[in-house]
């Protein structure tokens, strides 16, 4: 092979290393952003729905007779704020208590709402356990989900 050839050789190979981590690089900055923004927007929806239940109900947050209440409104399948909220949106809520959903617009295939279900090991560690707020993703119903 002659001199020419080797330094084109030499020099396309250095042209596709760089490209392939200029790619490389960006998509994982994009990836980056998206969930971060992503996070964001959970944390907001988040915020707005405690708002809403804040205003449509009075009082503080407790457990009674193993029932969790907002004031004096049960809200164990209470779905009227949780369905108002994600009206017309792809959004899904759901509220625990303790590791165990009691109010969620989550349902199956069937249109039955997924409550009794229980938080995943991750989530009840992170939550319950340690006290610290959960951001990741979440199998719900077999789909993958950020949380």
């Amino acid at each position: 092979m002659k001199i020419k050839w080797k330094i084109v050789t030499v020099s396309v190979g250095i042209c596709l290393l760089l490209t392939l981590s200029i790619v490389s690089f960006t998509h994982k900055e994009i990836n980056i952003l998206i969930t971060e923004e992503s996070n964001e927007e959970l944390k907001n929806y988040s915020s707005m729905g405690l708002q809403l239940f804040d205003k449509t109900y009075a009082g503080e947050w407790k457990i009674k007779d193993g029932k969790l209440y907002k004031g004096e409104t049960l809200i164990n399948e209470n779905y009227e704020v949780i369905d108002d909220f994600t009206n017309g949106t792809k959004v899904l809520a759901t509220i625990f208590q303790n590791d165990t959903r009691i109010t969620t617009n989550v349902t199956d295939e069937s249109g039955k709402r997924k409550t009794g279900t229980q938080a995943s090991e991750e989530v009840i560690k992170k939550v319950i356990k340690d006290g610290q707020e959960y951001s990741g993703t979440a199998d719900i119903l077999g789909k993958s989900a950020q949380t």
